[in-house]
């Protein structure tokens, strides 16, 4: 199995304090932020965007949604689980 392309990723959406996770239980992506917005989940699409004029194009493996942000050690389990699972190198475990 070739790894390039694979990640596991995490994003909590909730307007000006959102942030995003790549391959890393602990440092965020970028600057940290990420601005979903006031409605963060109006118009959430997986594999393309709200219009549906541009697709994803690759897999995806698993999508696991909570319904509030994981704590930090949380997070750390469930990244531990996908990096595993899919043999995905992760950092910060």
């Amino acid at each position: 199995m070739s790894e390039i392309g694979l990640g596991v990723s995490a994003a909590y959406l909730n307007g000006s304090v959102s942030q995003a996770f790549s391959n890393d239980t602990i440092e965020s992506a970028g600057s940290g932020t990420i601005s979903a917005g006031t409605n963060p989940l109006s118009g959430l699409t997986i594999g393309t965007t709200k219009s549906g004029a541009t697709e994803f194009s690759g897999t995806i493996s698993e999508i696991i949604i909570y319904d509030r942000p994981l704590k930090s050690d949380e997070r750390s389990d469930v990244f531990d689980y996908l990096s595993m699972k899919y043999r995905i190198p992760v950092v910060g475990l």
